[in-house]
């Protein structure tokens, strides 16, 4: 039976312990033996992916260049030699077959021993953990309020946020002052607000917005600088293990191209002016413009003198363009007209170096009342471990089928039997390699039985699904007498004499199906 699965593999693996030659035990696998280093590889902190986390010296975990890293340096205890051992007690324990103790720990003048600490510390209770990756967007979302002025367009983007995981939003036309923007931080939480409206036009044109989501992104050290009023503005944001990010938010004018020329124009000379100033890690926006033809419906291109501009405002920063880096071949819109004439003109342009930690990029309507789609990049830290997929599970509701159930018994039966038959262990037959087999036997014969009771499992309710489909196209309103004008099937369980219908037959409704007599 299948209920005797955890009693057969306990007594599998009984067996199998017994057939190992303890001789053949190195002095490294010797049970109970545990040094300083296994001790700081087991305090290191962990991420929230299970990850250890990244060192927090700058020099090696700054993503500036993620070509370069250096190597976890540990120190060792004072008095302990680097393999972790005292060097006084080595030859006590070359003698000793058995466990290997722990090293003294040294103690403190006048205190109790001092506990090795590892060579990054954990944060401090309370500190906000950051997440491995980082999704950006920007989103025109063309005036708060809608067209009937009763819905906010902010609270509703909100809630896209919550959703879908946003870390840092860029809005464009936004209609927000700086007041709102507080307002807006008092009525959703964890959410920090940085407004830059246009001058003499706070609440009622055009207009720039930043919504960092502090669930993803720490609150701390968020730096906000203004370039251009209502149009061009800075964020710096700390991210893993100290990493900096800069983003730049952009609403470029639609009037006329010289203005175009000229706004990018003005965000160079601010960094003439303040070099200092962090060069934009993504720069993102409404850019009113095309780098070329292909992302335009009538295939005519931007000013040369406008797309020189970004062209060159771009070289600056060393951006690429973060959706054709993962979606070279397609073409896509970011902005329909009613019309049906569209174009790409909303962008997010990302670091070179930045590109190869890219996880995903996408235009996409995510339920934003606006002709503009939401442009979304997501990037992952440098140090952010590879998740597989996953152990298989043994699922419990199979142990019911008593098909399984005599496939199992089966096999049990015969790796008793070729077990039975062992007599020498050898490299090639053994206890632990036939109970690697049995597991792996078992995932298969379980998976593929999966695969088969699962549609049957799912039929049912399959069945249920279409039949209520057919019920709802079939039902129909309410019958009406062609001669008197009045309702024959005021009531669905009572059947009407098809004179009253002006027909020469009887019919009755009950939930939607139709009976002709």
């Amino acid at each position: 039976s299948i209920h005797r699965l955890p009693s057969c593999l306990s007594w599998l693996t009984s067996l199998a312990l017994v057939f190992v030659n303890p001789n053949n035990l190195t002095h490294n696998d010797t049970i109970g033996r545990s040094t300083v280093a296994d001790t700081h590889s087991q305090d290191e902190p962990r991420s929230l992916s299970g990850a250890r986390e990244a060192p927090t010296d700058a020099a090696s975990s700054s993503l500036d260049d993620p070509r370069e890293g250096s190597p976890r340096s540990e120190t060792p205890a004072p008095g302990v030699s680097q393999e972790g051992h005292n060097p006084s007690s080595q030859a006590t324990q070359a003698a000793d077959t058995g466990p290997h103790p722990l090293p003294p720990l040294p103690q403190a003048a006048g205190g109790p021993p001092v506990h090795p600490q590892p060579a990054n510390p954990r944060p401090p209770r309370g500190a906000r953990r950051t997440r491995a990756s980082l999704q950006i967007v920007t989103q025109n979302i063309r005036g708060r309020r809608s067209a009937s002025d009763r819905v906010d367009k902010l609270a509703d983007f909100h809630l896209r946020i919550k959703e879908h995981g946003f870390a840092v939003s860029m809005i464009q036309e936004a209609h927000t002052s700086v007041e709102d923007a507080a307002t807006l931080e008092q009525n959703f939480q964890r959410i920090k607000a940085f407004a830059s409206p246009i001058p003499n036009h706070k609440s009622s044109h055009g207009g720039i917005l930043f919504l960092v989501n502090t669930e993803k992104v720490s609150p701390k050290d968020l730096q906000h600088t203004v370039i251009i009023p209502g149009r061009a503005a800075l964020l710096t944001i700390k991210w893993q293990a100290g990493n900096t990010l800069t983003l730049l938010n952009v609403y470029a004018p639609a009037t006329s191209d010289q203005e175009r020329k000229d706004f990018f124009k003005d965000i160079a000379h601010f960094y003439d002016l303040h070099p200092g100033t962090r060069h934009p890690d993504f720069m993102g926006g409404d850019f009113n413009m095309v780098d070329e033809g292909l992302d335009k419906s009538g295939n005519d291109d931007s000013s040369a003198s406008v797309v020189e501009a970004l062209l060159a405002l771009r070289t600056r920063f060393n951006l690429q363009d973060s959706f054709q880096a993962i979606n070279p071949d397609k073409r896509v819109h970011s902005w329909r007209r009613a019309d049906g004439t569209w174009s790409c003109i909303d962008q997010i342009y990302i670091a070179a170096y930045l590109i190869p930690y890219m996880l995903d990029a996408n235009i996409e309507n995510i339920g934003v009342d606006s002709d503009h789609l939401t442009v979304s990049t997501t990037v992952e830290s440098k140090d952010a471990p590879y998740i597989g997929k996953g152990n298989w599970v043994f699922l419990k509701n199979l142990l019911k089928s008593k098909t399984l159930n005599e496939k199992l018994d089966v096999l049990f039966v015969e790796t008793g039997q070729t077990l039975a038959q062992m007599e020498e262990r050898s490299e090639e037959a053994n206890p632990q390699l036939l109970l690697h087999a049995f597991k792996q036997k078992v995932q298969k014969i379980t998976r593929e039985h999966d695969k088969v009771a699962q549609p049957t499992k799912l039929a049912t309710p399959l069945k249920s699904a279409r039949e209520q489909r057919d019920r709802t196209l079939r039902r129909e309103g309410p019958q009406v007498d062609t001669i008197t004008g009045h309702l024959c099937n005021k009531n669905p369980f009572i059947i009407y004499p098809g004179r009253a219908c002006g027909l020469n037959f009887r019919h009755r409704t009950d939930f939607g199906r139709i009976w002709v007599n």
